[in-house]
């Protein structure tokens, strides 16, 4: 009887073990209470720590950021990246965050957190364009101020328009950002920083989101 008894106590100890393990490539596990997992995304010299985070649609996931690198880099999620003029990539066409409203936490002791979350539908928040009619009757664009019509960056290497929902980080400074996953989410997605005018992409810096159902 002893004995059947100590093989049912090791049996649901290793059952028990199996089901509290994350699995390869940061899968998230869940954490119970609210949110459901807890996703370590460390960003270095060029990269987010895992080459494939994954989730499960319907899933609160709270993504806790931290920068361990030297330079400042961001934490952007979503599909077909965009590129400039110089052919560097200048962020994301599709937003993953579009619609949504996740939750940024910085807590009070971080240096250096900075948060972008243009409203739905702004695709062009920070661009201001006049449209004037020249003598021959063809229309002129100015953008930025620019006569020319040429479009400007920004300072973070960003052709404006081509940025949602960012979270960027200085050296040693932390967040969390919590989100829901969305049911129509399922497939895969791209983790990217697109610092120094797309420089940080080119060095390496994506992961890839995989979103199952």
């Amino acid at each position: 009887m002893a004995r059947s008894t100590t093989a049912l106590i090791l049996a649901v100890s290793m059952l028990a073990a199996a089901c509290g393990s994350g699995g390869d490539g940061g899968e998230a596990t869940g954490a119970g209470g609210d949110p459901d997992a807890h996703i370590r995304v460390n960003m270095t010299e060029y990269g987010f720590g895992s080459d494939v985070i994954e989730v499960r649609a319907g899933q609160t996931v709270e993504f806790l950021l931290k920068n361990s690198g030297d330079l400042d880099h961001e934490f952007m999620i979503g599909r077909e990246v965009t590129v400039g003029m110089d052919g560097m990539a200048t962020g994301f066409g599709h937003d993953f965050f579009e619609g949504l409203m996740p939750t940024v936490d910085p807590p009070d002791d971080t240096p250096a957190v900075t948060v972008d979350h243009p409203e739905a539908g702004m695709v062009m928040e920070s661009m201001e364009i006049e449209m004037d009619m020249d003598d021959h009757g063809s229309m002129e664009t100015d953008v930025d101020g620019h006569d020319d019509g040429s479009m400007e960056t920004d300072t973070d290497g960003h052709d404006d328009g081509h940025h949602g929902f960012m979270v960027t980080l200085g050296p040693g400074a932390t967040a969390s950002v919590t989100v829901t996953i969305p049911d129509d989410a399922v497939g895969d997605w791209e983790i990217g920083c697109f610092l120094d005018k797309g420089s940080h992409w080119s060095s390496g810096m994506h992961a890839t989101l995989r979103v199952r159902a």
